[in-house]
């Protein structure tokens, strides 16, 4: 039998996961392995954070200032960040695979400027 991971092996392995998953998919990803919570996301502004105690940490798609109002910040973007016991213990380097929505996706808004 193996032996159990290090910590920074395990930063590695979901760093690389979440470099594979991200190709051409929005990913937001939180898994938590009973010792550490692990954050992503690669969709800019759709995932936030927040430590309302000094040993916790909270995450969401969207600021809730009913819970914590004014302290969210966006999660550190395109990189996975490790938290445990609420506290930032890894911030991962910098993946490029940025998710943007399709065009089929964006409304356009026709202006007519002939009239003016």
């Amino acid at each position: 039998m193996g032996r159990a991971l290090t910590a920074d092996e395990r930063f590695a392995l979901l760093e690389q996961l979440t470099l594979r998953l991200s190709v051409g998919n929005k990913l937001n990803l939180l898994v938590w392995d009973g010792t550490y919570l692990y954050a992503h996301s690669n969709y800019a502004g759709t995932l936030h954070y927040c430590h309302p105690t000094p040993d916790s940490v909270l995450l969401s798609t969207r600021p809730l200032d009913s819970v914590a109002p004014g302290e969210w910040q966006p999660l550190p973007f395109l990189r996975l960040v490790v938290y445990r016991d609420g506290q930032e213990v890894y911030t991962g380097i910098p993946l490029s695979q940025e998710y943007f929505d399709p065009e089929e996706n964006f409304e356009y808004k026709e202006l007519d400027y002939a009239n003016l």
